[in-house]
């Protein structure tokens, strides 16, 4: 019985330090993809590209090199990007801000 007990312990101390290991590291992760720095158009900080969102109609009109505006400065309760009596164009757009620079891919030639 004693065993049993210990075992059951150990199991449920392992299992938890495995989600543990797991969602340490999903946060590595998702935190060590892009470190590039951008200008939010709404606030005029530099912010990590991960921590921003694009406007939707900045989007389809210029794609990779869209504006960019904070997530801080997206939700703001009275004056955000996503507040539901604000207008919703690009303020990058309208501040006639530069876009972002185009970015280039590699080509690879694969010759027989």
């Amino acid at each position: 019985m004693l065993v049993y007990i210990m075992y059951k312990k150990r199991t449920r101390r392992l299992k938890r330090r495995n989600r543990r290991r797991v969602r340490q590291s999903k946060k590595r992760v998702y935190r060590g993809g892009n470190t590039e720095k951008v200008l939010c158009c709404m606030c005029e900080n530099q912010v990590l590209m991960s921590d921003t969102l694009v406007p939707s109609i900045c989007f389809r009109k210029n794609m990779d090199r869209a504006h960019r505006i904070c997530k801080e400065c997206w939700w703001k309760k009275d004056t955000g990007f996503a507040s539901e009596h604000g207008e919703h164009r690009c303020p990058g757009c309208e501040k006639g801000l530069p876009l972002l620079p185009k970015k280039e891919y590699g080509v690879i030639d694969i010759d027989d």
